[in-house]
């Protein structure tokens, strides 16, 4: 009934989401898969961009002390990515979550990363993996559509099916 409100709803919690780095932001992907079909890709990957600029904006900013002791030895691991390659190297950390996503929203903050570089590479580096999350909710909701039982076997559905397929290609890019 409120096609504007409703996804503008979903993409607020998902920028809060994020920007505090709350724990559950892969159930929001698959429930915006489920609520709205494949242009919740579009609004994921918006969502968790600009509430990923907030937190590297905290971090670079007012909180960097802070949020620089909450990152602790990760930091140390990430250092030579961020020397040698920046775009690169945080493109790769957004394909291939080897660290916690919270850790990438921060890590760059610290090493002079800008704003600009880290917006974009972000909205492109979690783009693929968005599409597959919301492709897995909306096989999650053909389920609850067809009036199937709800088992193992139904749910690995054509949908769902694709996103593994193609969340498994993702991972193959940087080989």
């Amino acid at each position: 009934n409120h096609p504007f409100l409703t996804p503008a709803l979903f993409i607020a919690l998902y920028i809060i989401t994020v920007a505090l780095s709350i724990p559950g932001a892969t159930m929001l992907t698959l429930l915006g898969g489920f609520l709205f079909g494949l242009i919740a890709t579009l609004y994921v990957t918006f969502g968790a961009t600009i509430g990923a600029c907030c937190i590297f904006l905290a971090a670079k900013t007012a909180l960097k002390d802070l949020l620089k002791k909450k990152a602790g030895p990760f930091l140390e691991k990430m250092k030579g990515g961020f020397k040698k390659n920046r775009v690169s190297y945080l493109l790769f950390l957004r394909f291939i979550p080897l660290f916690p996503f919270w850790l990438v929203n921060l890590a760059p903050a610290f090493f002079d990363v800008s704003l600009k570089t880290f917006y974009w590479t972000t909205a492109i580096g979690i783009l693929p993996g968005s599409y597959v999350y919301v492709q897995a909710g909306t096989g999650l909701g053909h389920i609850f559509d067809t009036g199937i039982n709800f088992s193992l076997n139904n749910i690995f559905n054509l949908q769902v099916k694709i996103a593994l397929v193609t969340l498994a290609l993702f991972c193959l890019i940087p080989i």
